[in-house]
C-alpha cells in the first residue's frame, strides 16, 4: 500500500488533488513528495497525445508520462520516466496486480533532491520521507541515494543505480521517535525556531519564480485588489507575536 500527506504545492487542497494519482487504464498509483518544475510543459504534450487529466497536480502527470514508456517493467518505465522529469521528488508507486508479469505484490520508491529511507521488517518493507515515520515497525534503515530505485517485494529488495543493482545492507538505528523528532536540536521549540527558514521555502515552493522576480498565483487565489503586487514597497504583518521575536 502507498498513502502521502502532501503540502499542496498545486491545486487547491481537495479530494480530487490528493494522493495517490493514476494513469489513464489504471495500471500505476503513484504518490509523490517535491515538485515537478517542467509539469506543465510536460501536461500539454501529454494531452496533446489524449491523456485525460483528473487533477491539478503536478504529480499526475508523471503516472501519466510512465504511460509512455517504452517499456512494460516498471522499473525501467520509472527510470524511462525520471530522465525526463525536472525538479525534486520521492515517488511511491505501485503497479496493478499482475501488470508486472510477475504476480507478487510490487511496490516501487524512487528518490532526486527529496529524502526516501527504506525500513526493513519480518518478510516486509517500508519506505518513508523520514526515519521516525519508520520507527513503531523497524529500527533497520536504508538511506536510498540520489537517483536510486527501491525495487520491493514482500521477500525481496533491490536497489538500483542508473539500471544496475547496488548491494545494501540494513543498519539499526538507536533513535527514540522524540530524538529523531527533534533531529538534534535541544527541544522542540529550538527545533521549530531553527526550520523557519524552510518552512517559507516549503510555502513559496512552486509559487515563486526568483530567477524571473515573479510570483505565480493559483487560478483564483490572487488578491482582489486594482493594485499591482510588484508596486507594493511595505508589508504589514498582523497576527504575529511571539513568532515575530522568534
Amino acid at each position: 500500500g502507498i498513502g502521502h500527506t502532501r503540502w499542496a504545492t498545486h491545486g487547491r487542497p481537495t479530494e480530487r488533488n490528493a494522493h495517490p494519482h493514476m494513469d489513464c487504464r489504471r495500471r500505476f498509483a503513484l504518490v509523490h513528495n517535491g515538485i515537478i518544475e517542467n509539469h506543465a510543459e510536460l501536461a500539454r504534450d501529454l494531452r496533446r497525445r489524449g491523456h485525460r487529466f483528473r487533477s491539478e497536480t503536478d504529480t499526475e502527470t508523471i503516472v501519466h508520462l510512465l504511460e509512455e514508456a517504452p517499456s512494460s517493467d516498471p522499473a525501467s518505465a520509472l527510470r524511462w520516466t525520471m530522465r525526463r522529469l525536472e525538479g525534486s521528488f520521492a515517488l511511491e508507486l505501485l503497479p496493478a496486480p499482475g501488470g508486472d508479469g510477475e504476480g507478487a505484490p510490487r511496490v516501487l520508491a524512487a528518490r532526486r533532491g527529496s529524502p526516501l529511507v527504506l525500513g526493513e521488517g519480518r518478510g516486509e518493507w517500508f519506505a518513508a520521507s523520514d526515519i521516525p515515520a519508520l520507527l513503531p515497525f523497524t529500527r533497520r534503515v536504508i538511506h536510498l541515494e540520489e537517483e536510486e530505485i527501491a525495487d520491493m517485494t514482500p521477500g525481496r529488495l533491490r536497489v538500483l543505480r542508473r539500471g544496475r543493482p547496488r548491494r545494501v545492507r540494513a543498519e539499526g538505528s538507536s533513535l527514540t521517535r522524540a530524538t529523531a523528532e527533534r533531529a538534534g536540536h535541544r527541544h522542540f521549540m529550538h527545533k521549530e525556531i531553527h526550520e523557519q527558514p524552510e518552512v517559507v521555502a516549503a510555502a513559496l515552493q512552486g509559487r515563486l519564480d526568483a530567477a524571473a522576480g515573479r510570483v505565480r498565483f493559483e487560478p483564483g487565489a490572487a488578491p482582489r485588489s486594482r493594485t499591482r503586487p510588484e508596486t507594493l514597497r511595505r508589508a504589514v504583518v498582523v497576527g504575529c507575536g511571539t513568532a515575530w521575536h522568534a
